[in-house]
């Protein structure tokens, strides 16, 4: 795999897969988020709730990024591309798995646990560099 990739977000398609300008999608590494059909995986974590609302969350919070108009589509679009840098770890349907993070540093799989849009998958953290990625409390 490459050492590290730029990606310039685009859009979402849920919580943990971005699209990117270059066209690649990527799936970010550790993580297990609510489908967007709102069913639950029994083979994956997620977080009860509306999935629309979690990835309007996951973009605006966790990754910083404007959003234009959400109806309940397919894709979130950004209104302006976010750079990214991503360290590719494997492969999965047809998407990059990797650690992102934001220009100022912050890992986006820590940021969606701690939005609460997300749960730690130990299967995919192995080293279990999330562990201490906490969701926020809520008041």
């Amino acid at each position: 795999m490459l050492a590290t990739l730029t990606c310039l977000a685009i859009a979402l398609h849920d919580v943990d897969t971005l699209r990117c300008a270059s066209g690649e999608r990527i799936r970010l590494a550790g993580i297990g988020a609510t489908e967007m059909d709102g069913r639950p995986r029994s083979d994956q974590p997620g977080v009860a709730g509306d999935p629309y609302r979690q990835r309007r969350q996951m973009a605006e919070t966790a990754i910083g990024a404007g959003i234009g108009a959400d109806g309940r589509g397919t894709t979130l679009w950004f209104v302006a591309p976010v750079r990214l840098s991503c360290r590719p770890v494997s492969i999965s349907y047809g998407r990059v798995v990797a650690w992102c993070a934001r220009p100022d540093g912050r890992d986006l799989s820590c940021a969606a646990i701690a939005a609460d849009v997300a749960r730690r998958w130990p299967r995919y953290d192995p080293a279990g560099r999330l562990r201490a990625c906490l969701p926020r409390r809520r008041s």
